[in-house]
């Protein structure tokens, strides 16, 4: 196992200027495990909405990297924020 991540606390998830034409058509999501053990935190934190509510995306489909992946919430805010309500939450893949 790795003992590798990162967490992101007190901060904003917002688009970028040349990003906003295309939010229409094209899915952001808050995280994607590219390592079979990606650990991300998202902690008292703005997301904006273009952010996808739902879910994390996948690395791909014959190598999702989910299994052993963690990436959890806690106390954001923001329209894309109530995922977890205030409580530590895993949004599913």
């Amino acid at each position: 196992m790795f003992s590798t991540g990162i967490v992101l606390q007190n901060c904003s998830i917002m688009p970028d200027v040349e990003l906003k034409p295309y939010l229409q058509t094209m899915k952001t999501y808050l995280a994607r495990p590219w390592k079979p053990f990606s650990t991300a935190v998202f902690l008292n934190k703005y997301i904006d909405d273009f952010v996808q509510r739902d879910e994390y995306m996948i690395w791909n489909k014959t190598q999702p990297n989910t299994e052993h992946s963690y990436f959890a919430e806690f106390e954001n805010i923001g329209p894309d924020a109530d995922y977890n309500k205030g409580k530590m939450g895993k949004r599913p893949y």
